[in-house]
Formats: C-alpha cells, structure tokens, sequence
C-alpha cells in the first residue's frame, strides 16, 4: 500500500538472515550416504529412468507434466497480475492472497475423498477442463465473476498438484518415489522458468485478462497435439 517495493526487499532481506544464521547450523551426521553434486546428478538420472521407464509411464508423466507446467506459470505469475487488472487494490490482494491459501487447504483435505468417489478419466479431464475454462472465460469476467475464476483456478490446481503425486506414486517402485517426484517437480518448473520473461511481455501487450486466453487456447491446442501423439504411438506395432 505504501511503496510497490518494499514487500520485495523485505522478503530479500529475511532471505539474507535467513542465510547467515543457516551458515551457523550444524549439519547432522550421515551414516550411509554422502551427498555430493555427483550424487544429486546421479539421483536425478535415476529420477529420469523412472519417470520415463516405458511408453505407459513416459505418456502418463508427459500428461501430468504438460498441464503442471501450465499451472505453474498461472500461478507465480498470472493470478496476481490477472487480480489487480480486476481491479483488487494493494490490500484487497493481500486478503484475497489469504483466501485463496485458505481454500487450497481444504481443497488438499478433500483430495482423499475426490479420489474415491471418481475415476482417473474423469477426474483427470474434469479438472484440465475447469481450468480451461477459467482461463478463457477471463476478458469477459467482472470483479466478482473474475475473483471466482481465480478461486477456482487455485483449488483446481492445488487438487491436480496432489492428484498427480498420487498417480506418480501408484506406479514408481517406493524406493524411488522421492527421487522420481523431486526429478518431476524440476522438469514441471523448467518451463515456466525459461518463459516467465515472455509470458511478462506479452501480459504488458495484450494485458493480463486478455492473454488468460489465449494462455488457455494455447494450453488445450498443446494437450490436444499431446493426446494425438499418444493416439498415434499407441497404434504402432511397436507400441
């Protein structure tokens, strides 16, 4: 409310102690494992074989992959910019912020539940589905409708995040689970990373609302070239 900055150097700074008082930890002691950046490589090697072992789980792992990467650029970067375009004020979005956490916890609590009551199918088509359409509708939304949107956005997300650990689990060897999903999360994040830049120049030009859209035509065109390819090799003989 007072200066768009100071919440960024705050965080900085609260970093910077946090570093020098984790210079004074000390670190416990490890009996069976050394850990080294040759050994980091080596687990996220091992991470890579798992997750892409066979043509079922490479497909399965690209169809949560493709859709994780998407949310997580709406979510580090898209939902705030959308929420100020709605017209939320410094404080607003600060209490909206809370809110949105909020209904992600019971959204997580409900996770379980969801699982049982729905199959894999619809669960999974049902969720990228809302999501879709959270993003398309967005040009069109009022403050309030929009505020819902964002709300949504953030359950469906949160829900996907804890649906494809469980899916991930259910079919990686349990001695390889953490590996595997830490090697997931790395992939899932990379390409928000190398186009976070973009995406911030083209909400500068089309405006955040506006590029909702087209970020969720640009997300169904993708899963749609995804569910074609898999169409396509699944029919193979080599398949």
């Amino acid at each position: 409310k007072w200066n768009v900055s100071w919440p960024f150097l705050m965080v900085a700074v609260a970093y910077l102690v946090g570093l020098f008082y984790s210079l004074a930890l000390t670190e416990p002691s490890i009996d069976t494992e050394k850990y080294s950046l040759s050994r980091f490589v080596k687990q996220n090697a091992q991470g890579f074989r798992q997750i892409f072992s066979s043509k079922r789980i490479t497909f399965m792992t690209l169809a949560f992959l493709v859709p994780g990467a998407f949310m997580i650029a709406t979510e580090n970067v898209l939902n705030d910019a959308t929420a100020v375009e709605l017209g939320f004020n410094s404080v607003e979005l600060g209490i909206f912020a809370t809110l949105l956490y909020m209904f992600g916890v019971l959204v997580s609590e409900k996770t379980a539940w969801i699982i049982t009551k729905l199959s894999s199918t619809w669960i999974y088509i049902g969720t990228i589905g809302v999501y879709a359409i959270t993003l398309v509708l967005m040009p069109k939304a009022t403050f309030i409708a929009g505020a819902l949107l964002l709300l949504t956005r953030f359950g469906v997300q949160t829900f996907f995040g804890n649906y494809e650990s469980v899916r991930i689990n259910a079919i990686i060897d349990s001695k390889y689970r953490a590996t595997t999903l830490s090697t997931f999360s790395l992939l899932r994040n990379v390409p928000y990373v190398l186009t976070a830049t973009l995406i911030g120049i083209m909400m500068n030009a089309y405006t955040a609302k506006l590029f909702s859209m087209y970020f969720g035509i640009i997300f169904l065109v993708t899963l749609g070239v995804f569910g074609v390819l898999r169409q396509v090799c699944g029919t193979t003989k080599s398949g």
